[in-house]
């Protein structure tokens, strides 16, 4: 046990020394200690305008957070992708004398101090925002943080070290937390079917005693009702459901034989999450979890030649792709668009219910700023830089494709929202492309600000840069379509809108692609 000590701290300890040297540390320092102090400053008065400033409100955050952690955490495991190993873990971790189990338990260090500290600061914000009574913030934060990481320490354990039937008992859990998500989600259906569709559901959805009932998420919340609000009859009974639970788990993993059979496990994923930090540096999206991704065999006639070529080896690209153009952003844009029909459905909307759908594409479009896509994979292909064409042709058959996904993408958000909202086909068509060009204004910004501070800026800098921009250029559009509506109409000021969003991205894609020819000369 010394010996993982000894590792850890002496990890912490060179990762420190690493980072001060770094000059951009101390530029991370200054921000983030300014965004504390706004927040120390601002979340009281946020808190007392939304009228959480209690202990009721305190459980609805914390309800909010633990279905958002809990279920999530247990597929983590069940996948068995929940413990990150790095490579300096296998070289010095795996081989120490140290029993399988505390190898398990340090895999997880990371994420019980992260929980420790984040208890520590909520026990004093119940206290000074949410008027709670300290004995009652000091029980809390012992009493939850021990019997949740009790139990989710055993449940990692019996599904890691389990060198029996672990496959099966993994696969049971999987169906267990997709079981309870299910649940929760039915429940949340039926809750916007039978109540009026507004926000106050959420609320009512936190509140509502049949979520205590939900295993082992459900419980954790009847269990913080019981110790923030008092005893009930539920919250007691699931209380105690939740620590037998957790006792039992307990029991079961200490028990348990374990040999270290995981190991190969482990190195594979260590591996895994090497490659994940090395293209993350390089700001491509990847993901830990899910099946290694397959593809389908398909062909393409080219047409045209020079920087055409880049648009139809895309286009190759993607009829591979199991699902096409389509992707998980597809899924969050349909999702808003049957949103928006839902709520227009159930209330009345005014002739200014229209701007509901570019507000939520402009809102989704800087949800999603910081993920890249499949094009920006160009500026690192040398061939690129090859092609005898111009820099601006390159530029526009590189993002071709994103503009025809853009543009299906809105007619997801726009066809179902506007028909639900009593648009006419031209409104329709507006709304769709204002999310095209809100999403191009995004593709060409990224080129644009990689060219300029590329090798100034840090990654986390150059989101945030692009994500400026962004809405620096929404807001003229967004100023401009204000201002075309009072004075004429609705459509007149979708068409600025569009004109001025257009003019952005014009800026900024002419800005890039002569940047794009200094880059040619340069490689």
């Amino acid at each position: 046990m010394e010996s993982l000590i000894y590792v850890y701290r002496a990890s912490i300890r060179n990762s420190l020394k690493r980072s001060l040297k770094k000059p951009v540390t101390y530029i991370y320092l200054v921000l983030a200690g300014c965004y504390l102090t706004g927040m120390l400053f601002a979340m009281p008065e946020m808190i007392t305008d939304m009228g959480l400033d209690n202990p009721k409100g305190l459980v609805v955050i914390l309800s909010f957070f633990t279905l958002m952690t809990v279920p999530m955490n247990l597929l983590s495991y069940a996948k068995r992708r929940g413990l990150v190993f790095k490579n300096s873990d296998v070289q010095f971790v795996f081989t120490s004398p140290a029993a399988p189990k505390l190898v398990l338990l340090y895999g997880q260090i990371r994420q019980y101090i992260m929980g420790f500290v984040f208890s520590l600061l909520l026990a004093f914000a119940g206290v000074f925002w949410f008027h709670v009574s300290a004995w009652i913030m000091v029980a809390y934060f012992v009493l939850a943080f021990a019997v949740e990481n009790v139990l989710e320490a055993s449940m990692m354990v019996l599904i890691y070290g389990n060198e029996g039937d672990g496959e099966k008992t993994a696969k049971v859990i999987r169906w267990c937390v997709f079981g309870i998500l299910g649940i929760l989600v039915l429940f949340g259906l039926y809750l916007f079917y039978s109540e009026n569709a507004s926000f106050n559901i959420v609320s009512l959805f936190l509140n509502h005693p049949f979520l205590q009932m939900v295993p082992l998420a459900g419980w954790n919340i009847a269990f913080i009702r019981l110790l923030l609000l008092g005893p009930t009859a539920l919250n007691v009974a699931c209380t105690v459901l939740y620590c037998i639970t957790a006792f039992v788990l307990g029991v079961l993993a200490w028990k348990m034989k374990c040999t270290g059979a995981y190991y190969e496990d482990a190195m594979s994923f260590a591996e895994d999450y090497t490659n994940v930090l090395e293209k993350s540096r390089k700001g491509e999206a990847v993901f830990l979890f899910g099946k290694k991704k397959k593809y389908r065999k398909a062909d393409i006639v080219y047409k045209g030649s020079y920087a055409k070529a880049i648009f139809y080896r895309q286009l190759l690209e993607y009829k591979k792709n199991r699902f096409f153009i389509f992707s998980p952003f597809s899924l969050v844009c349909l999702g808003a668009g049957c949103a928006i029909a839902f709520f227009a459905s159930r209330n009345d909307v005014d002739l200014y219910g229209i701007f509901v759908i570019p507000g939520v594409s402009a809102y989704i479009a800087v949800l999603f700023s910081g993920y890249p896509t499949k094009w920006e994979k160009e500026l690192m292909n040398p061939y690129t830089y090859l092609i005898p064409d111009t820099a601006m042709k390159k530029l526009w058959y590189a993002t071709l494709v994103e503009h025809i996904r853009a543009f299906v993408d809105g007619c997801l958000i726009a066809v179902p929202a506007g028909i639900f909202l009593g648009l006419n086909a031209f409104q329709i068509l507006l709304c769709i492309l204002i999310h095209v060009s809100i999403q191009a204004n995004r593709l060409y910004l990224v080129v644009f600000v990689e060219a300029f501070l590329g090798k100034v800026l840090p990654m986390l800098f150059k989101r945030f840069t692009k994500m400026f921009l962004q809405m620096f250029f929404m807001g003229i559009s967004i100023a401009a379509a204000v201002i075309g509506t009072l004075l004429i109409n609705v459509e007149a000021g979708f068409v600025l809108a569009i004109l001025m969003s257009g003019a952005g991205t014009l800026i900024a894609a002419l800005g890039a692609s002569v940047l794009f020819e200094r880059m040619e000369s340069i490689e």
